[in-house]
């Protein structure tokens, strides 16, 4: 199917093949959320509005839907959760709610929502995709533009700066790339374009980048260590993963689960030292858990290789 497109950037209307790979189900850190026939359920954890379906006494609540989209005749398409937000793809436009401390909603100058917003930034655009990392929001549109906006301060929104935006931004470094997919961590995104090609920017204090430093980037940088062409990303706190043309599955990086265990095993042997302080043993843990990271690499490099 082929639509005119014009947006609000002040480009000329083009004609773009859309295509739409929707994600019905989302999970925060608390909050999960579930497309059934268009209509939005959500469930958990209801601190600051991030189930969307309004100020609730329970703190708790099971499956509940969102009334507010079928009442006004939206169909939900595709959902994504943050840890305190959720952002969804529609037929009538992008909309967000739950916290917005550093802008991620992309409402501009709110503290929260406890009902969904509509982001008015996208309305005469035409966004494809919709994803959340852990206080960030990321769009493309159908002219493979991205758009990030939210906590900025790892460079995770790729704007060369460290800068939180509160309404969507361009990011300019990635015009000449045609970005078809994007995912969020916690400090960290990862954007797919047509060829296969994966770009990371944000924090890479654990490798999550795949750039093969733990050099944080502003800017989005391609990843090179990849031999096959990926077809689907996913991220998590502080890893990433790739799943390949061939059906081979790549990942870089490191989970929360195997950093607590590398602090408490860096922990224990440093008890030993004597007359040590508290600022040298957190440094030294520091750097542990960093080179362990480092031969993990290796080892699935290898492996996968």
């Amino acid at each position: 199917m082929v639509k005119k497109i014009c947006t609000k950037l002040g480009k000329e209307p083009v004609s773009k093949k859309i295509k739409l790979n929707p994600q019905v189900i989302g999970a925060g850190f608390s909050h999960s959320c579930i497309i059934v026939h268009g209509n939005a359920y959500t469930w958990g954890s209801t601190a600051f509005g991030c189930l969307g379906t309004g100020p609730s006494y329970p703190r708790i609540i099971g499956p509940t839907i969102i009334d507010m989209f079928p009442n006004i005749g939206i169909r939900v398409l595709s959902v994504s959760c943050g840890r305190t937000h959720t952002i969804v793809l529609t037929n009538n436009g992008v909309y967000a709610w739950g916290s917005n401390r550093y802008g991620q909603l992309g409402v501009g100058n709110v503290i929260q929502s406890w009902f969904p917003r509509n982001i008015e930034f996208f309305e005469n655009s035409n966004i494809i995709h919709v994803s959340a990392g852990q206080y960030h929001s990321i769009a493309i549109d159908s002219n493979y533009r991205v758009f990030t906006w939210g906590w900025g301060v790892h460079g995770q929104l790729g704007h060369g700066n460290v800068e939180d935006y509160n309404v969507p931004k361009i990011v300019d470094s990635l015009s000449n790339q045609e970005i078809t997919w994007s995912c969020g961590g916690h400090a960290h995104t990862l954007f797919l374009d047509v060829n296969g090609n994966v770009w990371a920017c944000g924090s890479s204090v654990f490798g999550q980048l795949g750039t093969g430093a733990n050099i944080k980037s502003s800017i989005p940088l391609q990843v090179f260590g990849l031999p096959e062409k990926i077809i689907n990303l996913s991220t998590g706190y502080f890893h990433s993963v790739g799943l390949a043309e061939g059906g081979r599955v790549y990942q870089w990086g490191c989970s929360p689960s195997v950093l607590r265990a590398a602090a408490h095993a860096a922990k224990r042997r440093l008890r030993s030292h004597v007359g040590i302080n508290v600022k040298c043993l957190f440094f030294l843990i520091y750097i542990q858990i960093t080179f362990e990271y480092i031969s993990i690499t290796l080892i699935v490099r290898s492996h996968f290789g």
